[in-house]
């Protein structure tokens, strides 16, 4: 019976601080903040991938006001026409094509100021 009794009773704060259980904790902890540095890490993505997210979405808003406008000015009859005509060479059957044709003199004029000067010296020209 003594051998029993000789033995004291470790204490559970001594079984808490022992060596192995300190290491099993500190590797929890290491997991934990590792866990914490990924969620992180993920939560920043995320943010930035509203922020893209929203911007697009405005952009989007932008654009279907834009189209909305368009939408509106094609509806009508000169909207039409506008468009029509911006995009095809057509006319009315009473429009006619006018052609403007500069006067010669106005091109006799321009090109001779485009004539280089003669390539005699100063003196020759003076005297």
């Amino acid at each position: 019976m003594h051998g029993f009794q000789g033995q004291k009773k470790v204490s559970f704060k001594r079984k808490l601080y022992s060596w192995p259980v300190l290491l099993i904790l500190l590797v929890c902890v290491i997991l934990l903040g590792f866990s914490v540095r990924g969620l992180y890490v993920k939560s920043r993505i995320a943010e930035a991938n509203r922020r893209e997210a929203e911007a697009h979405l405005e952009s989007l808003k932008e654009r279907k006001t834009q189209l909305g406008a368009e939408l509106e000015r094609l509806s009508t009859d000169e909207g039409v026409e506008t468009e029509i005509r911006t995009r095809f060479p057509v006319a009315k059957p009473d429009e006619g094509v006018i052609q403007i044709v500069e006067d010669e003199k106005t091109d006799s004029a321009t090109s001779s100021s485009l004539v280089e000067p003669s390539k005699e010296s100063f003196w020759k020209r003076f005297f």
